[in-house]
Protein backbone atom coordinates (compact mmCIF):
# COMPACT_ATOMS: atom_id res chain seq x y z
CA UNK A 1 0.00 0.00 0.00
CA UNK A 2 2.78 2.44 0.89
CA UNK A 3 4.61 1.66 -2.35
CA UNK A 4 1.50 2.48 -4.37
CA UNK A 5 1.18 5.81 -2.58
CA UNK A 6 4.84 6.59 -3.24
CA UNK A 7 4.35 5.68 -6.90
CA UNK A 8 1.37 8.04 -7.25
CA UNK A 9 3.30 10.79 -5.47
CA UNK A 10 6.22 10.23 -7.86
CA UNK A 11 3.93 10.59 -10.87
CA UNK A 12 2.46 13.82 -9.54
CA UNK A 13 5.91 15.21 -8.76
CA UNK A 14 7.13 14.23 -12.21
CA UNK A 15 4.35 16.33 -13.73
CA UNK A 16 5.21 19.27 -11.46
CA UNK A 17 8.89 18.95 -12.39
CA UNK A 18 8.07 19.11 -16.09
CA UNK A 19 5.82 22.09 -15.49
CA UNK A 20 8.51 23.88 -13.49
CA UNK A 21 11.26 23.31 -16.07
CA UNK A 22 8.96 24.27 -18.95
CA UNK A 23 7.66 27.40 -17.25
CA UNK A 24 11.13 28.54 -16.19
CA UNK A 25 12.39 28.26 -19.76
CA UNK A 26 9.38 29.97 -21.33
CA UNK A 27 8.82 32.69 -18.73
CA UNK A 28 8.92 36.12 -20.32
CA UNK A 29 8.71 34.81 -23.89
CA UNK A 30 5.01 35.47 -24.44
CA UNK A 31 3.60 32.23 -23.03
CA UNK A 32 0.73 33.24 -20.79
CA UNK A 33 0.60 29.96 -18.87
CA UNK A 34 4.32 30.15 -18.05
CA UNK A 35 3.91 33.70 -16.79
CA UNK A 36 1.02 32.59 -14.58
CA UNK A 37 3.00 29.68 -13.14
CA UNK A 38 6.10 31.75 -12.44
CA UNK A 39 4.13 34.64 -10.95
CA UNK A 40 2.02 32.29 -8.84
CA UNK A 41 4.88 30.09 -7.63
CA UNK A 42 8.16 31.95 -8.13
CA UNK A 43 10.14 29.34 -6.18
CA UNK A 44 9.32 26.74 -8.85
CA UNK A 45 10.72 28.88 -11.65
CA UNK A 46 13.69 30.22 -9.73
CA UNK A 47 15.14 26.77 -9.07
CA UNK A 48 13.35 23.89 -10.80
CA UNK A 49 16.24 21.55 -9.95
CA UNK A 50 14.98 21.51 -6.36
CA UNK A 51 11.69 20.05 -7.55
CA UNK A 52 13.63 17.49 -9.59
CA UNK A 53 15.60 16.48 -6.49
CA UNK A 54 12.39 15.97 -4.53
CA UNK A 55 11.04 13.88 -7.40
CA UNK A 56 14.18 11.74 -7.39
CA UNK A 57 13.80 11.20 -3.64
CA UNK A 58 10.18 10.13 -4.09
CA UNK A 59 11.15 7.67 -6.83
CA UNK A 60 13.90 6.25 -4.59
CA UNK A 61 11.38 5.90 -1.76
CA UNK A 62 9.05 4.04 -4.11
CA UNK A 63 11.72 1.51 -5.07
CA UNK A 64 12.74 1.01 -1.44
CA UNK A 65 9.15 0.55 -0.27
CA UNK A 66 8.42 -1.82 -3.14
CA UNK A 67 11.29 -4.05 -2.09
CA UNK A 68 10.29 -3.97 1.58
CA UNK A 69 6.69 -5.06 0.98
CA UNK A 70 6.02 -8.74 1.32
Amino acid sequence: MAAQLAFMLSLALLAVTGLAFGASELYGHGFHWADQVCNGAPALCANPATVAAVTAAAVAAYFILRELEV
